[in-house]
């Protein structure tokens, strides 16, 4: 008896856990910012990276630059023309949808990672923080000034998170 009431626990707790994996979707892309797109009418979070929020600013050497707007033109163009697989991967509490995203078979999130239009985040896959790595030291996109982390920037600013 004692055995049937773990399995019943074990079963609501994962009914409970909000699940989208082994879920793929294909289509054309509509880039939201540097990391979110909209593929077949879902808004899918890039696994594994953040990227600067649209109303977001870096500091260049000599000037100031909209560095959210241009790392989403950054996903537009590692997207364009082409058609999006994403294999869905969880979904997070505020329901959004994390998933691994790739354009004619490229990794969506490392290309971010590798030109520098976005940041690894802690629990990453490790390649992304090795492009990361590669950006930062070739001084790309947010690495050629100063930028502040943009999880951090959301927390200061007050923005819905992700």
């Amino acid at each position: 008896m004692k055995e049937l009431s773990l399995l019943t626990v074990l079963a609501s707790v994962m009914l409970a856990i909000p699940s989208v994996s082994a879920e793929t979707i294909t289509g054309a892309s509509r880039i939201i910012d540097g990391d979110s797109l909209e593929v077949a009418g879902r808004k899918i979070d890039l696994l594994g990276v953040d990227a600067p929020e649209l109303g977001q600013t870096c500091n260049w050497p000599t000037k100031e630059i909209n560095c959210g707007l241009i790392a989403k033109s950054a996903l537009m163009d590692l997207t364009a023309g082409v058609s999006v697989v994403c294999d869905l991967e969880s979904q997070q509490e505020n329901g959004n949808v994390l998933g691994v995203c790739r354009a004619a078979g490229y990794d969506l999130a490392e290309g971010m990672t590798h030109t520098g239009w976005a940041v690894a985040v802690e629990d990453a896959p490790q390649r992304y923080k090795t492009a990361m790595a590669g950006a930062q030291t070739a001084e790309r996109a947010l690495w050629r000034g100063q930028f502040t982390l943009p999880w951090v920037w959301r927390a200061n600013e007050g923005e819905a998170g992700k």
